[in-house]
């Protein structure tokens, strides 16, 4: 387990072998199986891992990645978290953005911004001071929501203690409606939108990308345990050397075939090194994707089918957050090829990097 103690920057810690921790200036990093902050953090918290309790105070941000989240603490800034459960028992200063199978806003919960979810079943019982957009399979809405509601969903309930003080716009399934308890007060306009068709070629592509993911993946980590494990071992030790050496590699490439393509002798040379980058930007999520795995998988030093579970693991996690709407999706594939990417180029400039267990 993986404690974060400590009302200030210079605050100490509690960490296990299989865990992780670094701060810089006044933010937090942490990973492991069981992340628990509980104390004082003046700027943003990054956490990600198997079980992640936050009952501290942030002073910016909260990013959480993991398969279990229990959120009661206070975060000035936003909240973005995405996982198997995310429960919000505290208050956020703006915005909430979450996505993951079982979503919940607790009575205790208050978000002073907006609040964007996309997952299985969401569940609104605290409060939200502006709009809420959500969509998911099961939506229910029994809290206080100070503007408009947009919700798509399979099925859609009201609870009697809700009250919308702006519109309630919602899209439902074929043939579903919208359960609106008597005790709920809607003060703005309910407006039912037109249900779409399904886009079954749109839906048959998407599972075809994810099973090519995965299938990719499991050959990629089977023939080279070795490089992925380095690879994951860098992405722990080193998140923000990954991110920005991710963020130059992901910006200058482009910019150094487009040159190379300028001169005749150099066409051959920009169509391979384009071929390059193209495989990199798919195989760099598999380096994320098992690193979330790893998280969840508790074996420090995983062999060949070890590694393989763990990448299915976090490969279909992976492929379910990517699958969110509002740009969340968007958003889940751009960070995970940019922190993939740049782990792969610190491993490829600095050597592997050796695991300790």
């Amino acid at each position: 387990m993986l404690t974060a103690l400590g009302a200030t920057a210079c605050g100490s810690s509690v960490i296990d072998t299989g865990g992780f921790m670094v701060r810089r200036g006044g933010d937090l990093v942490a990973s492991g199986a069981d992340v628990s902050v509980v104390d004082s953090v003046p700027g943003d918290v990054m956490a990600a891992g198997g079980d992640i309790r936050f009952t501290g105070f942030a002073g910016g941000d909260l990013l959480s990645a993991g398969g279990n989240h229990v959120l009661r603490g206070v975060v000035l800034g936003s909240l973005r978290a995405a996982g198997g459960n995310v429960e919000v028992h505290g208050d956020v200063g703006r915005n909430i953005t979450l996505a993951g199978g079982n979503l919940v806003l607790r009575p205790s919960g208050r978000v002073r911004g907006n609040a964007y979810l996309a997952g299985g079943a969401i569940r609104v019982d605290g409060a939200v001071d502006h709009l809420v957009r959500a969509t998911g399979r099961d939506v229910v809405l029994d809290g206080v929501i100070g503007g408009d509601v947009n919700v798509e969903a399979g099925r859609l309930r009201v609870g009697p203690q809700a009250v919308i003080r702006g519109d309630l716009r919602y899209r439902l399934g074929t043939g579903a409606d919208a359960e609106i308890e008597p005790g709920a007060r809607i003060e703005g306009e309910i407006i039912e939108l037109e249900s779409r068709r399904t886009q079954w070629l749109f839906v048959a592509l998407r599972g075809l990308w994810i099973a090519a993911f995965l299938f990719t993946g499991v050959l990629l980590v089977a023939l080279m345990p070795r490089a992925s494990r380095a690879a994951t071992a860098t992405l722990r030790r080193r998140p923000f050397g990954s991110l920005g050496m991710g963020l130059l590699w992901f910006i200058v490439l482009p910019l150094i075939l487009l040159l190379l393509a300028a001169t005749v002798l150099g066409i051959p040379l920009a169509l391979l090194g384009l071929a390059v980058y193209l495989g990199l930007l798919y195989l760099a999520p598999v380096v994320v994707a098992l690193w979330i795995g790893r998280l969840l998988h508790r074996d420090p030093r995983p062999g060949r089918f070890g590694l393989v579970f763990a990448f299915l693991m976090g490969g279909v996690i992976f492929a379910l957050l990517t699958l969110a709407p509002y740009y969340v999706g968007l958003g889940v594939r751009l960070l995970a090829t940019i922190f993939g990417l740049g782990a792969i180029a610190i491993m490829a400039w600095e050597g592997p990097v050796r695991e300790t267990v």
